[in-house]
């Protein structure tokens, strides 16, 4: 129970940090599970990981095969657990089966590890629209664009069409990683 109660310190504390792409009202908690990967994988939640921006090193159909090919690897190293784990506390990266966020984390890292902008991969609770169940996927924000990369689907898409299934309940912030908002900044 203690540190349940630290880490719902943790969590406010991280909330209440200013940005000016973000208003006091859009801020909300990140998933108590985020801020538990927080703590296990601190160079994940780093704001400065991966500083280099994909559009200078890349053209366009080189960034579009990267990430492809992250997507790709993901979706098919990964077993699926059974939906029924969707959202658990445990994120992990890297692990040989997992449900939604497993998928999404493990993307984010080796795009950050490829030298990504942490500000360019936010994760993003959404709801399924029509099963109402919790899912979490990578947004990819590029040259005004956002992409999303999701374990429940082999091609990466266009969050527009995304949203068709999904309705967002937050997501992280450009701005800090650490910080959620109720939608994309």
């Amino acid at each position: 129970m203690r540190h349940i109660k630290w880490i719902l310190a943790i969590s406010m504390v991280i909330c209440a940090e200013q940005t000016s792409a973000t208003s006091q009202d859009d801020r909300v908690l990140p998933p108590m599970a985020f801020t538990l990967f927080c703590t296990r994988y601190p160079v994940e939640c780093n704001p400065q990981a991966g500083t280099q921006q994909a559009v200078d090193r890349f053209d366009f159909a080189a960034l579009w095969h990267q990430l492809n090919v992250v997507n790709t690897a993901v979706n098919t190293s990964i077993t699926p657990t059974s939906a029924t784990d969707a959202m658990d506390l445990n994120w992990q990266i890297f692990p040989q089966e997992g449900n939604c966020a497993d998928y999404a984390v493990t993307k984010r890292h080796l795009l950050l590890n490829a030298g990504w902008a942490s500000s360019a991969l936010l994760l993003a609770e959404v709801v399924i629209r029509k099963t109402g169940e919790h899912h979490l996927v990578l947004i990819v924000k590029e040259d005004g664009d956002y992409l999303v990369l999701d374990n429940r689907r082999p091609a990466i898409i266009k969050l527009l069409q995304a949203l068709r299934d999904y309705s967002i309940v937050r997501a992280q912030s450009d701005g800090t990683s650490r910080l959620w908002t109720r939608g994309l900044t």
